[in-house]
């Protein structure tokens, strides 16, 4: 009961700007001395409370459920499209951490099946691509027009490839460099090789859709 009021009462102011009227009807309902919620400091966290072991766990999985997003969205799955994928774990803790969060990675990535490869042979007819845990691979058989895929990401590499030229050329250019600022020409730089990064992503997925 105890544990169940203190995430009410956080909860509650937490929530008590933006809901003020209900949150405080609610918090004078619970055990206080009568004092408003209005004057009741923001939540804090409580360090010790956190596990970071359990923490560095769940953001392994996390991160494998956003790539996995991030494969879907790369070939326009549609959000009622359930999708096949496998998922090599590079170390047997890593296993044992996906097999224990499996049912959690296949809700929350609208998987049709997850399955946990015992070798690292890349499965054919799939997408891919890695984290710090494993290898991931979502099939796209019967899912979507390859070859209309393979267009699109043609069409986005010659635009990305016209964005990165337009931008080596300004980089390049003496006089943009003597009078831009130092900030300015870091971001174009910056820029410059998140240009390169993606190229190369979608020159992997033009292959890897066959």
């Amino acid at each position: 009961q105890l544990i169940m009021y203190k995430m009410l009462e956080k909860f509650l102011r937490v929530l008590h700007p933006f809901m003020p009227f209900i949150t405080e009807e609610i918090w004078q309902g619970l055990p206080n001395e009568g004092e408003s919620l209005m004057v009741h400091s923001w939540p804090h966290v409580q360090e010790k409370m956190i596990d970071k072991k359990i923490e560095s766990k769940m953001h392994l999985i996390f991160e494998i459920i956003k790539l996995i997003r991030n494969l879907r969205s790369q070939i326009d799955l549609k959000p009622n499209q359930k999708a096949p994928v496998s998922i090599y774990p590079y170390k047997k803790v890593y296993q044992r951490l996906i097999e224990d969060n499996c049912e959690l990675i296949v809700n929350l990535a609208n998987l049709e099946r997850l399955v946990i490869l015992d070798s690292d042979k890349r499965p054919q007819q799939a997408i891919s691509d890695i984290t710090k845990s494993a290898g991931i691979y979502l099939h796209f058989s019967c899912l979507i027009d390859v070859n209309r895929e393979r267009d699109k990401i043609k069409q986005n590499m010659h635009r990305q490839a016209g964005m990165l030229k337009g931008k080596k050329t300004r980089i390049g250019n003496r006089d943009f460099l003597k009078k831009a600022p130092r900030e300015v020409i870091k971001k174009e730089k910056e820029s410059i090789a998140e240009i390169e990064n993606a190229i190369k992503r979608l020159e992997q997925m033009y292959n890897e859709l066959r």
